[in-house]
């Protein structure tokens, strides 16, 4: 049975993070915004209004990893960042690894003939989007 409850994704950035949703039905994600990284109290004050309105069952967090899969110094701050949100959000909050999301939607955008400008707006929501299409599919054995 299809859950009701969007799954929310974070794209944490140092300058800017991306926020996507699924669907009700678990199915596809969905951009909604991009919100400035600092100050990261702000951040996490705009996200958790997100995730109020949404009322997720889940929030997935990017986890930067290396393309060899280790970790570095932007892991340890989408982990801190994390931890920080998971205080916040009643619903669970869990790491997911998020290797060259930005890549693939940097050249989604270039694809569709995005401007350079509006790239740049976008990029942070185009990859959490892409973050949490590649876990719902996943999880849907797709």
């Amino acid at each position: 049975m299809p859950s009701t409850s969007p799954i929310m994704a974070v794209d944490v950035g140092t300058v800017r993070i991306g926020l996507a949703k699924s669907d009700p039905s678990g199915r596809i994600a969905l951009p909604i915004a991009t919100i400035a990284a600092k100050p990261r109290e702000a951040a996490l004050q705009t996200i958790l209004t997100y995730a109020r309105e949404l009322r997720p069952s889940q929030v997935i967090v990017g986890l930067p990893l290396t393309l060899d899969g280790d970790e570095a110094t932007a892991s340890m701050r989408s982990r801190r960042f994390a931890a920080q949100l998971q205080k916040l959000i009643p619903c669970r909050v869990a790491m997911i690894d998020e290797r060259l999301t930005t890549v693939v939607a940097e050249a989604a955008l270039r694809d569709a003939d995005v401007s350079r400008s509006k790239r740049k707006q976008v990029i942070d929501q185009a990859a959490a989007t892409i973050l949490l299409q590649t876990f719902l599919d996943h999880r849907a054995g797709r």
